[in-house]
């Protein structure tokens, strides 16, 4: 990949200043359909990671109830909804809404 490619995926990805140490996505040169495709499907993996720890969260707080197995229930709660969305942008891109 060129430089001036390059340049242009960071723009891109960043809106503003960039970061000392920029990355872009490993598929940025891809065409946009399969770059949709690869990140609707790594959302979904994150989903279900993220619910499987949401889920064992919510199991240790009801068999040792405390403030700390609440608060890390809710943290992972509040993980699970940001994951959802993020899953629900790639899938509402694709139904074209």
């Amino acid at each position: 990949m060129t430089a001036t490619a390059l340049r242009a995926a960071l723009e891109r990805r960043y809106d503003g200043p960039q970061p000392p140490d920029p990355s872009v996505w490993p598929d940025h040169d891809k065409p946009w359909r399969v770059q949709r495709g690869s990140r609707r499907q790594r959302a979904w993996q994150t989903v279900r990671k993220t619910s499987q720890a949401t889920l064992a969260a919510k199991r240790y707080f009801q068999d040792q109830p405390s403030v700390e197995a609440y608060r890390r229930w809710r943290i992972r709660r509040h993980a699970l909804a940001h994951a959802l969305s993020g899953w629900k942008y790639f899938r509402d891109l694709d139904r074209g809404q």
